[in-house]
């Protein structure tokens, strides 16, 4: 008996695009190497608007996904809080929804502001995407925001 094998595609994924310089730097180094094949931007890093107009260029090479973030502060940003915190709060149906669709609506948007387009994809910071009541928001801006065939 002989064995099929299919093929399977396989994507290298680098969070935390924005956080920094550095981490910008090491990120697209990669990505023009074609080592990765996709990077996840946090849109309130201080470091995203000067990103955002090189990764442009590399929009060819790689998917370009928000990582939406509760948990990492940066300056100016107000409502974020520590993992431990959310992983006791969302199973417990503590979670503020409105603050975080805010929060959400407004990484989105910077995303689109200094990008131009939609992302490619979401996902979580620190996976809190997947949290309950973050991930019917998480669904519910997905709706509202992509639509027909661009959603992610």
């Amino acid at each position: 008996m002989r064995l099929r094998l299919r093929s399977r595609r396989f994507t290298l994924c680098a969070d935390d695009f924005g956080q920094s310089e550095a981490i910008n730097r090491a990120i697209i180094e990669l990505v023009r190497v074609w080592r990765l094949g996709a990077t996840s931007v946090l849109s309130d890093g201080p470091a995203w608007p000067e990103g955002a107009r090189v990764l442009k260029d590399l929009a060819h090479m790689a998917d370009i996904g928000l990582h939406l973030n509760l948990t990492h502060p940066f300056d100016g940003v107000s409502g974020t809080r520590p993992l431990l915190w959310w992983m006791a709060a969302a199973p417990r149906g503590m979670v503020k929804v409105d603050a975080v669709r805010a929060a959400f609506s407004r990484q989105i948007d910077a995303f689109v502001k200094h990008f131009g387009r939609l992302p490619d994809y979401i996902d979580g910071h620190q996976h809190v995407h997947a949290f309950p009541q973050i991930r019917e928001v998480v669904t519910d801006l997905i709706a509202e925001v992509w639509t027909g065939d661009a959603k992610p």
